[in-house]
This record gives C-alpha cells, sequence and structure tokens, in this order.
C-alpha cells in the first residue's frame, strides 16, 4: 500500500497572519516565490514580511495589492505596527541593558583602581 506523500515545508511552523493570503513555491532557480492569493502577482524573494507590506498597502518595496479588501488590508497594517513596536520596545531595552553594563563595569574599574596597592 502506497503511502500519502507530505510535503514538508520548514522547520520553523508558518504562523504569520499573512500565509493565508498568499502561497509559497521554489521558482525555476530553486529560490523562493510568494503568489499573492488575491491578484496572483508572484514576487521573488523578500519574505512574508515583504508580501505583508504588498497586502497592508505600504509602498516602497513592493507594490500595493489592488485587490485585497479593505479588512484584510487593515490587519496587515495593524500586524506591521504591533511588529514596529515590539521591535522598538526591544531595542530600547537592549540599549538600556547596554548602558547599566556599562555602568555597572565602569563603577568596578572605579572601586577597584581606587584601592590601595599593597
Amino acid at each position: 500500500m502506497d503511502q500519502p506523500t507530505v510535503l514538508s515545508h520548514s522547520v520553523r511552523e508558518k504562523i504569520d497572519i499573512a500565509w493565508g493570503h498568499c502561497s509559497e513555491s521554489k521558482g525555476s532557480d530553486g529560490k523562493k516565490q510568494y503568489r499573492c492569493l488575491h491578484c496572483g502577482v508572484v514576487y521573488k524573494g523578500g519574505g512574508i514580511n515583504r508580501i505583508k507590506q504588498h497586502l497592508a498597502g505600504i509602498r516602497g518595496n513592493i507594490a500595493s495589492c489592488k485587490k485585497v479588501p479593505h479588512d484584510i488590508r487593515h490587519q496587515m497594517q495593524e500586524n506591521l505596527r504591533e511588529i514596529g513596536k515590539k521591535k522598538q520596545q526591544t531595542q530600547e531595552e537592549l540599549e538600556q541593558n547596554t548602558t547599566v553594563s556599562i555602568d555597572e563595569h565602569m563603577d568596578e574599574e572605579i572601586g577597584s583602581s581606587s584601592l590601595p596597592k599593597s
């Protein structure tokens, strides 16, 4: 009895909301391609974030989708805003932690250099 063919994509599960609005395939050159399920346009490379920008109507990196429903466009815009806020927050926390670490290191150096040498 033949076993059904199972297609495995990647090790990570594709959980981004934009995956429901595009398909991924490999082009003849072996590179990933993404097809918008609303307008049918195929983009090579750029990943899911670029497709999300296409669906959200954010120009610059990619052309806007002319056929995506308004509610989906709004959902993609909100998702991109949330991601931007999280990235900014993470960057601020990283900068704050780096500053604290440097300050602590400087305090330790100052404290140890003020000790009398035996």
